[in-house]
């Protein structure tokens, strides 16, 4: 088992970019086990986010949250707003855990060296990431 940092931010985009990619068979559910367990740290962002919001809230005259009419999240209390502006930058580049099972690492790197697709923005980067992590823990697995 081989454990990748992974920014916040860069969850969403990983799973877009492994669910953009056309597999098969074998890389297929593979893909699909990396993006099981990036879910279940999507579900634990999504709940860290929300504490975040509550935190900044406005609360109306009952005290309940008030809901930002343009979005799933709360109104950020004016007078609260650049604490955050401040503590979400943090929470978004905060590193987690990806956890992933040494059986994943060379067809993972694989699949990412043999891809054709076009990667712009937010995939490149990622892209980026997952090989510089591959790169480096596949070294010497690549011999066995």
């Amino acid at each position: 088992m081989k454990v990748m940092l992974i920014k916040n931010k860069l969850v969403v985009p990983t799973i877009n970019l492994l669910n953009e990619m056309k597999l098969k068979g074998s890389q297929s559910r593979m893909r699909s086990k990396v993006i099981r367990k990036l879910m279940a740290i999507c579900e634990d962002m999504q709940i860290q986010e929300k504490e975040l919001g509550e935190e900044f809230a406005q609360r109306n005259d009952n005290g309940d949250l008030v809901q930002a009419e343009d979005s799933n999240g709360y109104l950020i209390e004016p007078t609260k707003k650049s604490e955050y502006i401040s503590e979400y930058a943090k929470f978004i580049n905060e590193d987690v855990e990806l956890q992933l099972e040494d059986t994943t690492l060379l067809p993972l790197k694989e699949i990412l060296e043999n891809y054709e697709g076009e990667l712009c923005k937010d995939d490149a980067e990622v892209y980026d990431v997952l090989l510089d992590f591959l790169d480096e823990v596949c070294n010497g697995l690549e011999e066995k």
